[in-house]
């Protein structure tokens, strides 16, 4: 028997009050973006930048987004499969997700713990200050070359940390500031 929540006069589903509250909580979070007229400064672009989470948008959508035809295979991240196991702790992302470009050797990319050796990955924060805490730290590790050429930007509360040559490319989709180390 499903849950029902009783207002005077109506009965609904507790699945149908779910959704509208996530309707109500996503055009709260688009609003501010509309009226700004989804300006920022910065360099003027014909594509579109990727969505900052709301919560309708997952960092699988934002990695279908920023990827674009150079993705051949999108996971998201689970406990199971987070190569980082930051995926379901409290100090963690509320969502990730890996895309793997098309144009890299497959070999590189293990498919059971997808990571940035893919070509990117997208984390979703809590806030903008811990997703470019999560880029300064990356960053830091690059100190002795153990992650190679990997870049990281941060927009709303989402890192973008690309692998290799494609990064200026998926920025650009992205919309980011780019992160250094602290």
């Amino acid at each position: 028997m499903p849950l029902t929540v009783e207002l005077p006069g109506t009965t609904h589903n507790r699945k149908d009050v779910h959704e509208a509250h996530r309707l109500i909580l996503a055009q709260v979070a688009i609003a501010p973006l509309l009226l700004a007229g989804f300006g920022g400064g910065g360099s003027a672009s014909t594509a579109s930048p990727a969505p900052t989470p709301s919560a309708a948008t997952t960092a699988l959508d934002i990695a279908k987004t920023v990827g674009g035809s150079d993705v051949s295979t999108t996971y998201a991240l689970t406990e199971d499969n987070d190569a980082n196991n930051l995926q379901g702790r409290s100090n963690g992302c509320s969502s990730a997700a890996v895309g793997v470009i098309a144009s890299l050797n497959a070999s590189q990319c293990d498919a059971a713990k997808p990571g940035v050796d893919c070509g990117f990955a997208i984390k979703v924060g809590p806030n903008d200050a811990a997703a470019i805490q999560r880029g300064q730290y990356i960053q830091s590790m690059k100190t002795g070359g153990a992650l190679g050429t990997e870049y990281d930007y941060a927009k709303g509360g989402v890192l973008l940390s690309v692998s290799g040559a494609k990064a200026t490319q998926l920025n650009g989709r992205f919309g980011g500031q780019l992160v250094s180390k602290a």
